[in-house]
């Protein structure tokens, strides 16, 4: 009967709108846009400013200054002439324009190889930076009970450089430091040494896809754990700080593989941020 269609027609449509403004569809909607490369560009961009803008001030102001992450020196011994490597601050301004081209570069052939949209939802964005900072909070918390095992006090996953002079870093440079390890360490430990290695174990021996990624992401975890013990301001090596920095590894590459790039590199920089501000804020406290 035309009448008895019409009313279920109408019931049928009411639950189809209802359910477009339900969480889960919000959430998979939200999950499903955040992941272009667009937002990863823009989720990455402030912490790159912040770092590189940090170097060259603090080479301008300290000369005396010659320390970087410890990621992004490893980048510099093998990409970066040993002259301008030496050559002072005009040596820090060269490697930060290198480094920004070789990142701009690769963002912009992601964006054009995966050919996703370059709009952006301004209100998505400010959300992967609350998310982000969500995950730093909750890796924060995974240090408590490694506390009990013995966990370094003031315990940051950052290795704070691994060239430089002996030198007393105030909040600046352990700000500027965490943003740098955020960018580096992710791009060096988890897109390139994990994704390399998938595609070593994949393609050169024969290794089914869901072992070659566990394989990688645990071998790269642990040369990730194990860098932050080594160079001049390497941390004293203890059990505890080992292993969470391994799980750290694992965490950050769940990320890197569930969500963006990008929200593994704010992830990671908010949390080396929150634990310097809390060391800082422990030491004013003391005194």
């Amino acid at each position: 009967m035309p009448g008895r269609r019409e009313r279920k027609r109408g019931m049928d449509a009411a639950p189809a709108g209802h359910r477009e403004g339900r969480p889960s569809i919000v959430l998979l909607e939200y999950f499903t846009e955040t992941r272009r490369p667009v937002y990863t560009f823009f989720l990455v961009l402030p912490f790159v400013l912040l770092y590189e803008a940090g170097m060259i001030f603090l080479s301008l102001s300290a000369r005396e200054w010659d320390v970087r992450n410890g990621a992004d020196a490893i980048l510099r011994a093998l990409f970066f002439p040993s002259k301008l490597a030496d050559a002072g601050t005009w040596g820090t301004v060269i490697w930060t324009l290198f480094s920004a081209l070789i990142l701009f570069g690769a963002f912009g052939w992601w964006q054009l190889r995966s050919a996703a949209s370059w709009k952006l939802k301004p209100r998505h964005l400010w959300y992967c930076y609350l998310e982000s900072f969500a995950w730093g909070i909750i890796l924060l918390l995974l240090v408590i009970p490694l506390k009990m095992l013995g966990l370094p006090e003031g315990m940051s996953m950052a290795p704070p450089c691994s060239q430089g002079g002996q030198a007393e870093f105030g909040l600046l440079e352990r700000i500027v430091m965490s943003a740098g390890a955020g960018v580096y360490e992710e791009l060096v430990f988890r897109l390139f040494l994990a994704g390399g290695l998938i595609l070593m174990l994949r393609g050169m021996l024969g290794v089914h896809r869901a072992g070659a990624a566990i394989a990688a992401v645990v071998l790269a975890s642990l040369v990730f754990s194990g860098v932050h013990y080594i160079g001049d301001y390497g941390d004293s090596f203890t059990w505890a700080s080992f292993v969470f920095r391994v799980v750290a590894g694992v965490f950050f590459s769940l990320l890197f593989h569930y969500r963006s790039f990008g929200v593994a590199v704010a992830t990671h920089a908010f949390y080396d941020i929150i634990v310097n501000l809390l060391i800082s804020a422990a030491g004013y406290a003391r005194s």
